[in-house]
Formats: C-alpha cells, sequence, structure tokens
C-alpha cells in the first residue's frame, strides 16, 4: 500500500516507512522485496512525449513502480540506524544502483496523477534520485572512500548525461576494485546474469563495469579476470555498438594484468581486436578507434615470438586506417605502427623491416597532416622506424629534425630527405615511387600536395643514368592528370613538382 502512494512521499508516508526500519527483521523483508521489483519490472519505457515535453517523439520514461521502490529506499537509508542489514545486501544493492545509473540517463518520469503535495520536485527527475539514492546506501553502509571518491571527481554529474554516463559506471567500478574489494566477486555474479538482458542499458552499464574491472585487475583476483574475458568476448556480436565497444576496451583493458597474463590469452584477444577494427556497423568509429588503442596497450605486453604470426597480417590492417577520415583513429594507428616497431628482432626483423618500407611514404607524407596530433604521432612513429631502417643518414634527421613539439619545416626537410632516401636505398626506388602516385587520390588535399612535392623532390634528385629504372609511362602521366584537378593546391603543387623534372 505505502508504495502506492502519491509521489513524492508526504511526512506521513516518509514517517511510516521510518517506523518500519526499526524492526530488522521486517527491514530485511522490506529490502528483499524492493530487490525483486528492480530485477523483475521493466527498467523503463519508450512512450510518446507529452506536449510539455515537445511532443511528436517517443520518450525515455520510467514506470511508477520502480520510482516509488527508489524513493522508499532513498527514505529507509537516510533513517537507518544499523549498516547490517545493508552490508548483507550490499553486493546486491550495489549492482541494481549501478544499472539504475543506466536506465535514469535521458529519462523521465511522469505522474499518472498529478500529487497535491508540494515536495522536492527534484526528485521527480530519475537521474537525480538515482544519485540520491546510490549516495544514501553509500552512506549508510559506511563506504566513505567511495563516497568521497565519486563527490571529489564530480562524477554524479556525469550520470544523467548520454555523453558521460559510461564514465560514472567506470568509476563505480574502479571505487568497488579500491575500496571495497571484498564484494567484487559477488557484485560480477550479480551483473553477468544481466549481460544477456534485452534492454542495450543494461548491457552497456555490464560491459563498461566488466571493462574497468578487468583495467583494475579485479583487486588482484585473475580468475575472476578470466571470467569477465570470456563474458567480454561472448558480447563482441552484440546488435549494440555501445556494448561491443565496451568489450573491446575489456580486451584491451588486459594489460593492465601485466606480460604473463596477456601471454596466456594474447591470440585469442589479438584476434578479436583485429576482427573489431573492420567493424561494419561502426557508425561513428569509436569500435576502431577503441580496437586500436587496445591493441597498442596489448602489443606493449607482447614478445617477438608471440607477436610473429600475425605481425605481417597486423601491419597490414593498420596501413589503410593510414588515410582514416577521423584524426583521432589516424593518430592512433600511426602510434600502433610505432610500438609494433619493438619487435625488431628474432625471426620478425626482417619482416618488420619490409613493412616499415611499405609504410615509410605514407608516414611521411602524413608528418605534414592537416591534425597536429596526426603530425605529433609520425615523428613519435618515424623516430621509433630510424634505428631500424639500417641507415644513420635517415636515422639521424628523423632524431634530430623530428621534434616533438618543434616546428618542422616540411618542404626543407622533404627535399633533404629525398636526397638520402635515394641514396641509402636505391633498391627501393620503384616502392617510393609508387608509393607516392598511390598517394594522388588520398582524400585529403594535403597528402595529395605532400605527395606530389614528395614525388618531385625523390624524382628531381634521381641521378640521370638511373632515371631508366622508373616507369616514366606511368608517372609522368599522373602527375599531368593532377593538373585538371578542381582543386588550386593541388594544381600548384603539382606544377612545382613537374619544374623539378625537367631532366626528364
Amino acid at each position: 500500500v505505502l508504495l502506492t502512494m502519491p509521489l513524492p512521499y508526504d511526512d506521513v508516508a516518509v514517517e511510516m516507512w521510518t517506523f518500519l526500519v526499526k524492526d530488522p527483521s521486517m527491514l530485511q523483508g522490506i529490502i528483499d522485496h524492493f530487490v525483486e521489483i528492480l530485477i523483475t519490472n521493466q527498467p523503463y519505457e519508450m512512450k510518446p512525449a507529452s506536449k510539455s515535453r515537445g511532443g511528436g517523439h517517443l520518450m525515455k520514461s520510467i514506470p511508477s513502480s520502480r520510482i516509488s521502490v527508489l524513493l522508499a529506499l532513498y527514505e529507509i537509508l537516510q533513517s537507518l540506524e544499523s549498516e547490517a542489514v545493508i552490508l548483507d545486501n550490499y553486493h546486491k544493492l550495489y549492482a541494481l544502483l549501478t544499472l539504475n545509473i543506466g536506465h535514469s540517463v535521458d529519462a523521465h518520469y511522469d505522474p499518472v496523477e498529478k500529487s497535491s503535495t508540494e515536495g522536492n520536485q527534484k526528485k521527480l527527475v530519475p537521474s537525480a534520485i538515482a544519485c540520491d539514492v546510490f549516495r544514501e546506501f553509500l552512506r549508510a553502509a559506511k563506504s566513505e572512500k567511495i563516497l568521497e571518491y565519486l563527490n571529489d571527481n564530480g562524477v554524479w554529474e556525469w550520470c544523467g548525461s548520454v555523453d558521460r554516463f559510461c564514465d560514472s559506471i567506470n568509476a563505480l567500478a574502479t571505487c568497488l576494485c579500491r575500496f571495497e574489494p571484498k564484494y567484487v566477486s559477488k557484485v560480477i555474479s550479480n551483473l553477468n546474469g544481466v549481460f544477456s538482458s534485452l534492454f542495450d542499458v543494461n548491457r552497456q552499464v555490464v560491459a563498461t563495469f566488466f571493462a574497468e574491472l578487468v583495467n583494475e585487475r579485479c583487486a588482484g583476483d585473475e580468475a575472476l579476470v578470466e571470467l569477465l574475458m570470456n563474458s567480454l568476448i561472448g558480447r563482441l556480436v552484440d546488435p549494440d555498438p555501445t556494448v561491443r565497444r565496451m568489450c573491446v576496451r575489456g580486451l584491451g583493458n588486459l594489460a593492465s594484468m601485466g606480460q604473463a597474463e596477456v601471454s596466456r590469452s594474447s591470440t585469442t584477444v589479438l584476434s578479436s581486436l583485429m576482427a573489431a577494427i573492420d567493424d561494419r556497423h561502426d557508425v561513428d568509429c569509436s569500435i576502431t578507434l577503441e580496437a586500436i588503442r587496445g591493441l597498442s596497450k596489448i602489443v606493449a605486453q607482447l614478445d617477438e615470438s608471440q607477436i610473429r604470426p600475425i605481425l605481417v597480417n597486423l601491419c597490414l590492417r593498420t596501413k589503410p586506417i593510414f588515410e582514416h577520415e577521423m584524426p583521432e583513429v589516424r593518430s592512433s594507428s600511426f602510434r600502433l605502427f610505432g610500438d609494433i616497431c619493438k619487435f625488431n628482432y628474432g625471426p620478425s626483423a626482417s619482416c618488420l623491416l619490409d613493412q616499415i618500407h611499405s609504410n615509410l611514404i605514407g608516414i611521411l607524407l602524413h608528418l605534414n597532416d592537416a591534425d597536429p596530433q596526426v603530425r605529433a604521432a609520425c615523428k613519435w612513429t618515424l623516430k621509433k622506424m630510424g634505428p631500424i631502417l639500417e641507415s644513420d643518414t635517415v636515422n639521424s634527421m628523423f632524431q634530430n629534425h623530428l621534434v616533438e613539439e618543434g616546428h618542422l619545416h616540411y618542404g626543407e626537410f622533404m627535399n633533404d630527405l629525398a636526397k638520402q632516401l635515394v641514396n641509402e636505398f636505391p633498391d627501393r626506388l620503384n616502392m617510393y615511387v609508387m608509393g607516392c602516385v598511390n598517394f594522388f587520390n588520398s582524400i585529403f588535399e594535403e597528402i595529395q600536395c605532400n605527395a606530389v612535392l614528395l614525388l618531385g623532390f625523390y624524382l628531381g634528385s634521381l641521378p640521370k643514368e638511373r632515371h631508366t629504372s622508373i616507369s616514366k609511362e606511368h608517372v609522368i602521366p599522373s602527375l599531368i592528370a593532377l593538373l585538371k584537378v578542381n582543386n588550386h593546391k593541388v594544381k600548384i603543387a603539382t606544377a612545382d613538382a613537374l619544374s623539378l623534372l625537367w631532366s626528364y
């Protein structure tokens, strides 16, 4: 009957809930009933928006049955004199209230009938209710360190945000591992059953929570990490992109376990992350970005023997992403290639050298990318590649001129570098030339211009007796074709490049 009273609860209802708290045996029954409602009842409904909310679209609405339980739980938690019952149910409540954070995101509550009580209207905002109840739960359970962490880091402000609610779930997982590790196993058990829920938001919350638990090493429990990894891998084909992205993040977070644990799972994790790069339904490319970053973290924990079987495949998967339209993806892919350069030993050394020469032109061209973070990533990667190229002159140019925060005179640098490439790597002549020509079709005008410029410098530095080594019948017409494109910058760069080829 109390749960059917108008909301927000008036003073009489609050007093009745407070009275019930005084009987510990009854309190456990109430908690059990609340838990059952929160587990079994539909977390939200999609309803037509009311006229006051704009109308004409579907709106995420929290049912009254859930709001009643959450507000009742809030009043009970405020009135508790002993934390014993709460501690006995800590794992259940932590899991359910974490899920409730997800349910409340971008949600509304429209009561069926207006309350005559002029109560605190903030309590009728689902995201505010979710935060208030969680705070009272932590206070009642004496979890002061968790409460302090969430308050100091402004986590409560993220809870109602569509863009940042996953960050709030991360924080809740972090706090559980760091400050209440004894409950980690039971909270996982409570959440694991929800990982196959029909509601996307439930799976989003669980995937996000599990991914961060892996990052926190499950408070040192390796068996739990293995359980979570299996759960995350099982949801990599989830229809919801946020769930897939968080599962991919969890796989990358395995790197926090260290080399031994990564080694045991390297084959499965690497293959899963490489497959995630090509997610066909990744509209905003967030899964691709997460996969690349995850690969960088995992690669850092592997040795040569473990990367050897997939080294070439990994490089081939990475190369097309250098031309990705998103700067974050481009910069991360370049840095991943830089991370791969650590395997310059053992049987992988010769394969790696071939891949470095194959990718050298693309990285040099993006050294003058329009985006500063891409330019910085290319500088960093070229300095990793330098010692492997077996040319002291080229390596010296990379190390001395590619200063992280310094300004690079790109034209001068490329002119000088082109001369050294001609002298140091005569057997790579056609590879470099065709590499430049291939970038004539880049989606970025800056890269087209850079490709034309580098080709001009390179061919202009080539001794006359070696002119016959290149396919002039293919290269020159490709350059002339660029004079006809509808882009004045490309035309100017092409004209400048052709002016360097007077001897041809």
